[in-house]
């Protein structure tokens, strides 16, 4: 583009309007210098997916003028949340946080925290239109919500709102979707993965784990299995409809490597079995309460489908035990399981282990 000459440029003008439309799609920044006309065409294009950070929400910082920026985070589809910074960004936009007791030893788990900005006026519904929040393995890692945890006060009537609450203050409740990339089978990490899903309350939840496979002696124990799957998966919350689970290895794994694909299939089968086990007993039990009409926990709904893709599955299947198989065999006839094999044209080149 840069070596036509106004002339040539000129003689394209039966096409300008889809340059146009192209410039915009592809480079919305550039598309902004052009002329103010463009504004209301690349804004919404250029707001689309954010990576939630100071400078982002910037506009809003101001005394005067921040009604635009409201205006163009009102078209965000998609917000990207990486370390401590970013979700720490996103709730000090409701306002400062509740003044800690003198007592407190609270820091932040990721250090050193960088100074967030504090934002002269407190928002609410900035993203109106979001259908999907991203967790990369950083912001789970910087465990934030353990974080607040500790900020609030245990007695309900100590903060308002609890700190866990003011996300909610941004984003709709019933969210689309929210996705997790999990790279660590911590407890802490899969605690961050549950805290998230019960305040948004999404409908949809995708989950990428980046698990390591096991050695020899990981596998010789009973209880080692394969990135605390079969223990963490979620299957309650508020609006829940659909789990799908992406589990990937942080090595390739060989077919003919028999070896190294028994230490992959014998923690995942068991993962598998282990999965299936309370998922089928949790199905039984909400089965009973409906027929009792036990409204105590109505709200929190039961996953109606659950999808999970394993790399080699077969192989794991062969290694589970013939109760597991049943297991999950039963689920499936039912219409509650789905398992497949694992592939990376699934997540459109997604890179499970860098995000």
């Amino acid at each position: 583009m840069s070596s036509i000459t106004p002339a040539d440029f000129a003689a394209l003008h039966p096409v300008h309007h889809l340059i146009l439309d192209q410039l915009i799609a592809s480079a919305p920044h550039s598309a902004l210098r052009l002329c103010p006309a463009i504004y209301q065409r690349a804004i919404p294009v250029l707001y689309r997916e954010i990576h939630s950070s100071p400078a982002v929400f910037r506009g809003v910082e101001l005394q005067e003028g921040y009604e635009r920026t409201v205006k163009a985070l009102a078209h965000t589809k998609t917000i990207i949340v990486g370390g401590f910074d970013s979700i720490d960004t996103l709730y000090a936009l409701a306002g400062p946080r509740p003044v800690e007791s003198s007592d407190s030893s609270s820091t932040p788990p990721s250090s050193p925290v960088a100074v967030c900005p504090c934002y002269p006026r407190r928002y609410c519904g900035l993203f109106p239109n979001l259908d999907r929040l991203e967790f990369t393995s950083l912001a789970l890692g910087s465990e934030y919500m353990a974080y607040l945890d500790e900020l609030d006060d245990p007695d309900p009537r100590g903060h308002d709102p609890l700190s866990w609450q003011r996300l909610g203050f941004q984003l709709p409740n019933d969210v689309r979707e929210m996705i997790f990339y999990l790279e660590n089978d911590s407890e802490k990490h899969w605690y961050e993965v549950d805290q998230h899903i019960m305040i948004q309350r999404p409908h949809k939840v995708v989950i990428f784990i980046g698990g390591t496979v096991k050695t020899a002696a990981q596998v010789a124990k009973s209880e080692e299995t394969f990135a605390r799957l079969g223990e963490e998966l979620p299957v309650m919350w508020y609006n829940a409809e659909r789990l799908t689970v992406f589990v990937d290895t942080n090595e390739g794994l060989d077919p003919s490597d028999h070896e190294q694909v028994r230490r992959h299939a014998i923690p995942m089968g068991k993962a598998l079995s282990t999965f299936a086990h309370l998922f089928a007993r949790i199905v039984v039990l909400r089965q009973k309460k409906w027929a009792l009409r036990d409204e105590g926990d109505v709200k929190r709904k039961l996953v109606d489908h659950v999808e999970i893709h394993i790399p080699l599955v077969a192989r794991v299947l062969e290694e589970m035990s013939e109760e597991g198989r049943k297991q999950v065999d039963q689920l499936v006839r039912n219409g509650r399981l789905a398992v497949g094999d694992f592939e990376k044209s699934m997540v459109n080149g997604v890179d499970l282990m860098e995000r």
